[in-house]
């Protein structure tokens, strides 16, 4: 094969926050942790610098359970500009607990038409058959596909391609963990090609603010007296968002008197 100008490739940048994609278990406890830096991850696809220029930039490295809204709004800066400067997209590796969250809130912030894909594993990196070198090997070859643009924020695990408006994880067991349920997949990354399946959801756009208000999200059940709701109230929210068995608006008055 012919050498290639590294000039002439596209510049990816991958963002690594953790997950089990960059964790190792410990040979006494048994316990995961963090462990792996996004060069690390790299170091298992050495053909990737064939297809591209990679870009690591190391944001943090935790488990997705430990994300915060304020882990939303510094990734959420770091990936608007970013975006802005020559690369063609980005992968983003993450943790698959909040992936699908975090996921979303890049879609409502950030602009522009450029790829954006979060990644991850269901395996941990020394485990026989891990699935992380392969999501991530997958996910650069998505970004750097021309066909990728303007298909908004995506994820992309065990080669399926889920639009961040209907993904969800849905078991914590297989390889293909997401679903978009009745919506489908955007599409598939087969042998490093990109195909398009599904059509991209309409997407909403928000200024990226400041900072995020805090938002209870409570589940009523049957039997439910309201006292949770009366003790979130007290604690003088902004906003409480409720989930499970409706409640008339004028049951909902009473809550705010």
């Amino acid at each position: 094969m012919a050498d290639v100008d590294r000039g002439e490739l596209p510049l990816v940048v991958v963002i690594t926050t953790g997950g089990t994609i960059a964790q190792r278990r410990d040979p006494e406890s048994g316990i995961a942790f963090p462990a792996v830096p996004g060069a690390m991850l790299l170091e298992a696809l050495p053909k990737l610098q064939a297809r591209a220029r990679i870009k690591i930039i190391d944001l943090c490295n935790m488990d997705s359970s430990w994300i915060t809204p304020a882990d939303w709004l510094k990734l959420g800066r770091l990936a608007g500009d970013e975006l802005r400067e020559a690369a063609v997209g980005l992968v983003i590796t993450h943790g698959t607990d909040t992936m699908a969250e975090t996921a979303f809130f890049l879609d409502l912030v950030l602009d522009g038409v450029k790829p954006v894909v979060l990644t991850g594993a269901m395996r941990l990196d020394a485990e026989d058959m891990a699935d992380g070198p392969a999501n991530l090997a997958n996910a650069v070859a998505q970004v750097g596909a021309p066909s990728a643009r303007d298909w908004g924020v995506t994820i992309n695990m065990d080669g399926c391609i889920h639009a961040a408006r209907h993904v969800r994880k849905a078991d914590s067991t297989r390889l293909q963990s997401f679903t978009s349920g009745s919506a489908g997949i955007m599409g598939r990354v087969q042998d490093r090609l990109l195909q398009r399946i599904g059509h991209r959801p309409r997407r909403l756009r928000f200024p990226l603010p400041e900072a995020l208000p805090a938002v209870p999200l409570l589940r009523t059940y049957v039997g439910d007296d309201g006292a949770l709701i009366r003790a979130a109230i007290d604690q003088r929210v902004l906003m409480l968002a409720l989930a499970g068995i409706p409640r008339t608006a004028a049951e909902l008055a009473g809550y705010f008197q």
